[in-house]
Protein backbone atom coordinates (compact mmCIF):
# COMPACT_ATOMS: atom_id res chain seq x y z
CA UNK A 1 0.00 0.00 0.00
CA UNK A 2 1.44 3.39 -1.01
CA UNK A 3 0.23 6.26 1.14
CA UNK A 4 2.22 8.98 -0.58
CA UNK A 5 1.85 9.96 -4.19
CA UNK A 6 5.19 10.01 -5.94
CA UNK A 7 6.93 7.94 -3.29
CA UNK A 8 9.29 8.76 -0.45
CA UNK A 9 12.23 11.03 -1.33
CA UNK A 10 13.83 11.71 2.08
CA UNK A 11 14.06 9.79 5.36
CA UNK A 12 15.53 11.37 8.49
CA UNK A 13 16.07 9.36 11.68
CA UNK A 14 17.13 10.47 15.13
CA UNK A 15 15.31 7.93 17.23
CA UNK A 16 17.63 7.34 20.16
CA UNK A 17 19.32 4.12 19.09
CA UNK A 18 16.46 2.51 17.18
CA UNK A 19 17.72 3.62 13.78
CA UNK A 20 19.01 0.18 12.77
CA UNK A 21 15.70 -1.55 13.46
CA UNK A 22 13.75 1.27 11.81
CA UNK A 23 15.86 0.90 8.66
CA UNK A 24 15.07 -2.81 8.61
CA UNK A 25 11.39 -1.89 8.82
CA UNK A 26 11.79 0.68 6.02
CA UNK A 27 13.71 -1.71 3.76
CA UNK A 28 11.01 -2.09 1.09
CA UNK A 29 10.41 1.66 0.96
CA UNK A 30 14.15 2.28 0.55
CA UNK A 31 14.44 -0.41 -2.13
CA UNK A 32 11.47 0.98 -4.04
CA UNK A 33 12.11 4.74 -3.76
CA UNK A 34 15.87 5.19 -3.16
CA UNK A 35 15.32 8.18 -0.85
CA UNK A 36 18.07 10.36 0.53
CA UNK A 37 18.78 9.13 4.06
CA UNK A 38 19.88 11.23 7.02
CA UNK A 39 20.51 8.80 9.86
CA UNK A 40 22.00 9.56 13.28
CA UNK A 41 24.87 7.17 13.98
CA UNK A 42 26.00 8.27 17.43
CA UNK A 43 23.54 6.62 19.81
CA UNK A 44 25.15 3.17 19.87
CA UNK A 45 28.82 2.31 19.67
CA UNK A 46 28.48 0.08 16.57
CA UNK A 47 26.09 2.35 14.62
CA UNK A 48 28.87 3.98 12.64
CA UNK A 49 29.67 0.58 11.09
CA UNK A 50 26.44 -1.43 11.20
CA UNK A 51 24.11 1.22 9.75
CA UNK A 52 26.16 1.93 6.59
CA UNK A 53 26.57 -1.85 6.11
CA UNK A 54 22.82 -2.34 6.35
CA UNK A 55 22.12 0.47 3.88
CA UNK A 56 24.73 -0.94 1.51
CA UNK A 57 23.00 -4.33 1.71
CA UNK A 58 19.69 -2.70 0.81
CA UNK A 59 21.16 -0.83 -2.15
CA UNK A 60 24.85 -0.97 -3.04
CA UNK A 61 24.60 2.27 -5.05
CA UNK A 62 24.30 4.50 -1.99
CA UNK A 63 27.21 6.90 -1.40
CA UNK A 64 27.93 7.94 2.19
CA UNK A 65 28.80 11.24 3.82
CA UNK A 66 29.29 12.03 7.51
CA UNK A 67 28.69 15.32 9.25
CA UNK A 68 29.27 16.18 12.89
CA UNK A 69 26.87 18.77 14.30
CA UNK A 70 28.33 19.35 17.72
CA UNK A 71 31.55 20.98 18.78
CA UNK A 72 33.23 17.72 19.79
CA UNK A 73 31.70 15.50 17.06
CA UNK A 74 29.25 13.84 19.44
CA UNK A 75 26.25 14.22 17.13
CA UNK A 76 27.12 12.52 13.85
CA UNK A 77 24.70 12.15 10.96
CA UNK A 78 25.24 9.70 8.12
CA UNK A 79 23.88 10.89 4.79
CA UNK A 80 23.26 8.25 2.14
CA UNK A 81 22.54 9.35 -1.43
CA UNK A 82 22.02 7.35 -4.62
Amino acid sequence: MMLLRGGVTFIKMDIEGSEYNALIGARKTIERNHPILAICVYHKRDDLLTIPNLIQNINENYKFYLRAYSRHAKEIVLYAVV
